[in-house]
């Protein structure tokens, strides 16, 4: 027997994986079934978690807006530090450091500050935080955890700063949702077919903004424009190289679309891109992972 596994290992080997690929073909669609439910049940709910913590949060702080957690002047600061260095756009920069300082304020409440301290990569964001709203604070709210495909959710503090232009949030819904396109709404159509809107702005005035990158992650929101002139093509303002069905909001879960509407590009993939996308996201390496604990990572 030995003797004619060697002789034959070769055609064992080829046996074995063709099976096994057939296996997972036949399983495909079970499987991409399986990720839906788990896309459908893990990320809104932690979504949920973050909002719920950081009401309680807002709420012991006795703050009326989540801004006056921060302290205004030495944020502004901050974020023109961190988009010199990292050659980034205001709102960039601010969703990098509203990012990493509300995750502290979650995971360490009062003792948030000194959480950012220990950190060489944190530690000059630790002023950003209010200190007499960090002493009426809990020692913690929330442990949170990355997404369903291991990147961090993202935060940005509203009320949209109307001087910036028109909000880059989107939500990814058509005409049919009774929501007003604007200059980043998107026309689009599969294969010639009935032509699409996607892309609408959400309210002005959330508490805050919560987003997952989703199962790409890559934001596929609408890319800043430091003037607010967006020119048209509304297209030429979301990430380049993006297909037409990931602009305007894409498969990026969020807080602001009620509606859960992203989740109709999920449900238009084919069942292997469900699968790898998920696949590959639970066996990339951590270096390769967004750096959650770093203000400067891209």
């Amino acid at each position: 027997m030995r003797v004619w596994f060697r002789e034959n290992r070769g055609w064992v080997v080829l046996f074995v994986v063709l099976m096994a690929a057939f296996a997972w073909f036949i399983l495909l669609p079970f499987q991409s079934k399986v990720v839906l439910f788990l896309i459908r049940d893990n990320v809104p709910k932690n979504i949920e978690k973050i909002e719920i913590a950081l009401e309680r949060l807002r709420a012991d702080s006795r703050c009326d807006d989540m801004r006056k957690l921060f302290d205004a002047n030495v944020f502004a600061r901050r974020c023109e530090e961190l988009a010199v260095r990292s050659n980034l756009n205001a709102f960039e920069a601010s969703t990098k450091i509203y990012t990493v300082t509300a995750t502290a304020l979650l995971r360490h409440g009062s003792h948030a500050a000194e959480a950012l301290s220990a950190s060489d990569q944190t530690k000059d964001l630790a002023e950003v935080l209010n200190k007499d709203a960090l002493v009426l604070l809990s020692e913690k709210y929330l442990d949170v955890k990355s997404d369903l495909w291991g990147t961090p959710f993202h935060f940005f503090v509203g009320p949209w700063p109307e001087h910036w232009g028109p909000i880059v949030f989107r939500t990814y819904q058509d005409e049919g949702e009774g929501a007003t396109p604007d200059v980043l709404t998107v026309d689009w159509s599969r294969d010639g077919g009935t032509v699409r809107r996607l892309g609408f702005p959400p309210s002005l005035s959330a508490v805050v903004y919560v987003w997952s990158y989703g199962s790409n992650r890559i934001s596929d929101q609408a890319c800043f424009d430091p003037s607010g002139k967006y020119e048209p093509p509304s297209s030429r303002h979301y990430r380049p190289g993006a297909s037409v069905d990931y602009m305007g909001g894409g498969d990026d879960i969020n807080n602001w679309d009620k509606s859960e509407s992203s989740y109709v590009l999920y449900h238009s993939l084919p069942d292997y891109r469900i699968v790898w996308e998920f696949i590959r996201s639970r066996t990339v390496s951590k270096s390769q992972m967004i750096d959650e604990g770093s203000p400067s990572s891209d």
